[in-house]
């Protein structure tokens, strides 16, 4: 009998141990896949964000070359009305002096006229 309590009790501690084990073993399991979740869910956020990035930066990098564009154009736009006055200001002086000009020799010949 005492044997067999014996027999008993190594059974019981074995059986215990092979739980405990079993148990630890689950336990392990359940980290390993929460903290692979956790990697996951890290990675995922991560490319979320370096997407974010990407697009923020081609926005921005779309909106300066429109911008540049636009500064280009009022530039061009203002390089030929400066083009144009400076043109249209020539054209009145030239005027002017072919005006003068015409006067003054229709002036020497009323004068020369005058004298004949």
């Amino acid at each position: 009998k005492a044997e067999e309590s014996a027999n008993k009790l190594k059974q019981l501690i074995a059986d215990n141990k092979k739980k405990a084990q079993a148990a630890k073993k689950g336990e392990e399991e359940a980290q390993m896949a929460k903290y692979l979740e956790e990697e996951k869910a890290a990675e995922s956020a991560e490319a979320a964000m370096k997407e974010r990035i990407a697009r923020r930066k081609k926005e921005l990098a779309l909106k300066k070359a429109a911008e540049e564009g636009d500064q280009m154009n009022k530039y061009l736009d203002d390089e030929r009305a400066s083009e144009e006055a400076a043109r249209a200001m020539k054209e009145r002086i030239d005027k002017q002096k072919k005006d003068l000009a015409d006067k003054k020799k229709r002036e020497e010949e009323e004068q020369m006229n005058k004298y004949l």
